[in-house]
């Protein structure tokens, strides 16, 4: 066997997050930038390739868009996920949009966009970024440096800096084109709501404002990780812990790391290298013996086993790792039960009944009992 050493230094959060973003960044054939937020629904359609052609299948596996497209990322043609009933594409460097049934909704005459959220998707035109409406009129009008997708009746949009000033500034547009939020210098915006609040940071701490620009939770915290199920991981002290949308302590900061909830329980570090699953009071209630825990999802959480003769430390900081060989994923249900084997080199998590796996550099999808509904391909 193969022995590979490695040493990482990571800042914090990064291992609950390193597996599913460097599954994403192999698999993805569109720039980062160009991908909107995700719009999630039953009856959602799953990107494929094979053979350098892309279709789209159903949750069953069935091919609702046939192998009709050519995938060539070198001359700028790649294709998005489904985002709120239209699929970003990209022909020889403009962006378009499909339906579902494989027809160009919006054809592909723009220089620059991103997905579809709430109706509107941001576009580039001459320069300026605006926003479409699935018939293709631009309902906002391009005006903004940048701008990002809608969440939760906002979009965030840019207004570059000038010759004297330092930063970039951010505002807030809502649907019919009227800023909420006047463009102000933040370091580094969330660039979404989540949960009614937007994490931002001044300086290297951290706060929260509400829909209206408020500051509500000054910018003293260390950092503000994901809002998931009313709760933001948070840090200070150099401890994490569960801050709720005013910024009081639900879970106090005693935790080394802390994941963002889903399902009810969420992806912990009480004492080094040792991860662990805790409810909404800070209670351990899963102690699953692997390296890698992910968050539940359909009531499955991806794993990975540490390959024998690896050695692996983590303090918070930073992280040192021995690997020999590779990792193989596989599931657990709630009761801590490998329910799904490891198998794969790679796994994104369950979203209606269906996750995304990777071997090799091969693609496929599975549902909740492990069954492929597609064969991994390339």
């Amino acid at each position: 066997m193969k022995k590979i050493t490695k040493v990482l230094g990571v800042s914090l959060g990064l291992l609950l997050l390193a597996s599913s973003a460097a599954m994403a960044a192999e698999s993805s054939t569109q720039p980062a930038s160009a991908s909107g937020s995700s719009s999630r629904a039953t009856d959602r359609l799953y990107r494929v390739i094979k053979d350098g052609k892309v279709g789209f299948i159903d949750s069953t596996g069935k091919l609702v868009i046939s192998l009709k497209f050519t995938l060539a990322p070198k001359e700028g043609t790649w294709f998005d996920e489904f985002h709120d009933g239209l699929a970003l594409v990209s022909v020889n460097r403009k962006i378009g949009y499909i339906d579902r049934e494989g027809n160009f909704a919006i054809p592909p005459e723009y220089t620059a966009g991103q997905s579809f959220a709430e109706g509107l998707a941001p576009v580039q035109v001459n320069g300026k970024w605006g926003f479409i409406d699935k018939k293709n009129q631009m309902v906002i009008s391009p005006q903004f440096s940048c701008a990002w997708p809608f969440s939760e009746g906002l979009a965030m949009f840019q207004v570059a800096r000038t010759e004297t000033e330092k930063q970039n500034k951010y505002g807030f547009v809502d649907l019919k084109g009227n800023i909420v939020i006047t463009a102000q210098a933040l370091d580094d915006p969330g660039y979404r709501f989540a949960g009614g609040r937007l994490t931002f940071r001044k300086g290297d701490k951290f706060g929260m404002m509400d829909r209206k620009g408020n500051v509500v939770v000054a910018p003293e915290l260390e950092s503000i990780g994901q809002h998931c199920e009313g709760l933001w991981p948070a840090r200070q002290g150099g401890k994490s812990g569960y801050i709720d949308q005013d910024g009081k302590w639900v879970i106090e900061p005693t935790l080394i790391v802390a994941g963002p909830f889903s399902e009810g329980l969420a992806v912990a570090m009480v004492k080094p290298s040792d991860t662990v699953y805790i409810d909404r009071t800070g209670k351990t209630v899963l102690e699953p013996k692997a390296f890698h825990n992910g968050a539940f999802h359909d009531g499955l959480a991806k794993v990975a086993l540490l390959p024998e003769g690896s050695e692996y430390k983590h303090d918070g900081h930073v992280v040192s790792m021995r690997l020999v060989g590779k990792f193989k994923f596989g599931f657990i249900d709630k009761a801590g039960k490998l329910v799904i084997p490891y198998t794969w080199d790679e796994v994104e998590d369950f979203s209606d009944g269906v996750a995304r796996v990777q071997v090799d550099a091969k693609f496929g999808y599975i549902d909740t009992t492990g069954k492929y509904i597609w064969e991994p391909s390339n």
